[in-house]
């Protein structure tokens, strides 16, 4: 098993090796001001991105999901996105998301 954070932005290309199912952590950022919804996207070919999942910027969540050859974590909630439409320069303030590889 392998766990790792997401930054934002970043594309990740979960091994699959042992399955395609992952648990999913966002630890939100309960400072004053944090008011960041993120997204987590999923591809089959890294080019055209799926919305699996909006996590609210209100409360924490541990989630089990499948999980696709090319991963991303961005701000926003758009159903669909392109590679060119995910930037390293969003800003998830002291949150985080870390994603690990169950089965």
């Amino acid at each position: 098993m392998s766990t790792y954070k997401i930054d934002p932005g970043s594309i990740h290309r979960p091994s699959l090796r042992d399955g395609a199912v992952g648990v999913v952590h966002y630890r939100h950022d309960n400072s004053v001001g944090s008011a960041t919804a993120l997204s987590f996207y999923g591809s089959l070919d890294g080019e055209n991105f799926c919305l699996i999942e909006t996590f609210a910027n209100t409360a924490d969540v541990l989630k089990e999901i499948a999980l696709c050859p090319y991963i991303a974590v961005t701000t926003g909630t758009n159903n669909e996105r392109v590679l060119s439409n995910f930037s390293t320069s969003d800003d998830f303030g002291a949150s985080e998301v870390r994603l690990n590889e169950t089965r």
